[in-house]
């Protein structure tokens, strides 16, 4: 037989073999079904993985039955939009709509306190064995399987009823590398375990006189979902994606395989990992990435509010928010990153210039102070301080959204807004009119604005969504949460942001979303999270998880499940039974 025909018979018969697994698919066991594992089962799981299996109580179960404390139930009220009082739990989250107040702190003592919407077992993991075991496990048992660092997800990914966790927060090990040497890149770089936050690497690169791209919200997992999923950071508009300086990373798949990917071993699976989203092709033990040395930063700071709701008082507060977003571009350009919040009760802006003076960011500022001059706004702050580290420059991020970055307060929608828009006054004006109109419908707006175009990168080549690449700023639209109010009040909230982020997508539709700030409920996902590289992505997904026990709703291969009533998954081809509207949405004990 010719060889090229052999080629192609086993191609066949490999796409075969992955099909078959898809359609052998079936409805995940859920803790009420018979085929659930008894506790003996559990017991002997649990002494496999060396007694670090942790059976789930909801973090409000003091607010409940028989297990109230006013105190203790106070004091979980008071820290619940605090992101470090879930990050040390193993299935807690951070994003409340996706709980379906399963265990709610602001229901009544007597209202149902279940695990509901929680993993209801987790994984404490600590060896590679663990998390080989525990997928296992899942496998055996068809139990839907979760990845958890710090619970800090917009998108629901770490959380699942009757899901199985590897729970992955207490993996915080740095190996910082003096010269790595591979085949397209020689310096410094550092060697980060699954578990470790943002701010403590940024911690311990300051130490040593050098940074690394990082989100800015000390909550964040690193090597999780915000370096799979592209990663914006302070420095990107001098360096790129945090996703573009990964150099290699040694990911667990889902048949128990421990391999490493790069440009140059398992290919795919680095392309895929670079920006395709997290928890979906293989469970990432560690990612070693390219460090940069530190560098001062100087950064501005400004505020100020419209002094009535008068009409008048509100079109000068808008021409000023149209004045700043005019002169943005420049400050970009100049290697600056900002971040601006606004409606129609405030405008307050932090811009972040690495590597410029005072005096050279002064000059890049005064045409816009000018112009706020002539608007006759004298902003309530104003402030441009120079500052050692990025790090410590850092600070000054939260600091507009009061102090500390909350969770769980806002539903979101989001669209990237490419460059496109600031090359016309014409654009602009559509641009600054959407923006005002959802401002007047309720929304909160909060630009993000970055320069990481492929030649600034270094030209990688990785899955991180195109529209990055010829973006001017990402656009979050923030609706408000009510803890107090009723499920269905709640939910319908998604349904606001969902058409807010849809008037942005209106004027941008060739751009999409940042798969980690997005609106979880977009009925265009795939192509607003994902773009061209969809299909790419799918593929690989089906190669290195052949049963599919990676699931998100919206990562990449969610569409193949529903959630049906009573929260279990159920593959979306062939079920019959009744299925949700939201994903996230049952009960279960």
């Amino acid at each position: 037989m010719h060889p090229s025909c052999r080629i192609a018979i086993a191609l066949f018969l490999c796409q075969l073999c992955l099909a078959s697994g898809r359609n052998q698919l079936r409805c995940r066991t859920m803790p009420n079904d018979p085929a659930w594992p008894s506790t003996s089962t559990w017991n002997q799981f649990n002494a496999s993985v060396d007694g670090r299996l942790i059976r789930t109580i909801p973090i409000a179960a003091s607010c409940h039955g028989a297990n109230h404390d006013a105190a203790e139930c106070e004091n979980v009220q008071n820290q619940w939009h605090i992101p470090e009082f879930h990050q040390t739990s193993a299935s807690s989250i951070m994003a409340p709509v996706f709980l379906n107040k399963s265990c709610d702190p602001f229901t009544a003592v007597n209202d149902r306190c279940i695990i509901g919407a929680y993993a209801q077992y987790s994984v404490d993991v600590a060896t590679p064995d663990h998390v080989i075991k525990t997928l296992a496990f899942a496998k055996e048992h068809n139990i839907r399987f979760i990845v958890k660092n710090t619970g800090h997800d917009y998108m629901g990914k770490s959380t699942g009823a009757g899901g199985l966790a590897v729970w992955t927060h207490h993996l915080t090990d740095r190996v910082w590398i003096p010269q790595f040497k591979g085949p397209h890149y020689e310096g410094p770089a550092v060697k980060v375990s699954a578990g470790v936050l943002g701010d403590m690497l940024n911690q311990d690169a300051e130490a040593r006189g050098q940074t690394v791209l990082t989100g800015q919200c000390p909550s964040v997992g690193y090597a999780g979902g915000y370096l799979q999923g592209g990663g914006h950071s302070v420095l990107s508009s001098l360096y790129g994606m945090a996703a573009d300086q990964i150099l290699e990373l040694e990911v667990i798949t889902t048949t128990g395989q421990f391999v490493r990917a790069s440009p140059s071993q398992n290919t795919d699976l680095f392309w895929a990992l670079g920006g395709g989203g997290g928890g979906t092709y293989g469970v990432v033990w560690s990612i070693t990435v390219k460090t940069f040395p530190n560098m001062p930063v100087t950064t501005v700071r400004v505020l100020y509010q419209p002094p009535s709701q008068d009409k008048a008082v509100l079109d000068t507060h808008w021409q000023s928010i149209g004045v700043y977003l005019t002169e943005s571009p420049k400050f970009v350009d100049a290697g600056a990153y900002h971040v601006v919040a606004f409606d129609n009760t405030l405008f307050q802006v932090a811009i972040l210039f690495p590597k410029k003076t005072p005096e050279e960011v002064d000059a890049l500022t005064q045409p816009w102070m000018n112009e706020l001059q002539a608007l006759n706004i004298t902003p309530t702050i104003t402030e441009t301080v120079q500052h050692p580290t990025v790090r410590n420059a850092s600070a000054l991020v939260p600091q507009i959204f009061g102090g500390e970055i909350l969770t769980g307060t806002s539903l979101y929608g989001a669209r990237i807004l490419p460059k496109r828009l600031w090359e016309s006054g014409e654009s602009l004006a559509t641009l600054f009119s959407t923006l005002r109109g959802i401002a007047d419908a309720g929304g909160h707006i909060a630009d993000i604005a970055i320069n990481p175009t492929k030649e600034i990168a270094g030209n990688p080549n990785n899955a991180v969504l195109p529209a990055f690449r010829t973006m001017h700023s990402m656009c979050l639209i923030a609706v408000d949460w009510n803890d107090t109010a009723s499920w269905e009040v709640q939910f319908a909230g998604t349904k606001t942001a969902t058409s807010l982020a849809s008037r942005l997508a209106e004027i941008a539709p060739e751009t999409g979303a940042y798969l980690n700030e997005a609106d979880a409920f977009d009925p265009n996902w795939k192509q607003d999270f994902y773009g061209v590289n969809y299909d790419r992505l799918l593929q690989i997904k089906d190669k290195w998880d052949p049963d599919q026990l990676l699931y998100g709703t919206t990562a990449v291969g969610g569409d193949r499940w529903v959630t049906v009533e009573g929260g279990g998954l159920c593959p979306a081809t062939g079920h019959s039974g009744p299925s949700q509207v939201n994903p996230h949405q049952f009960v279960i004990m």
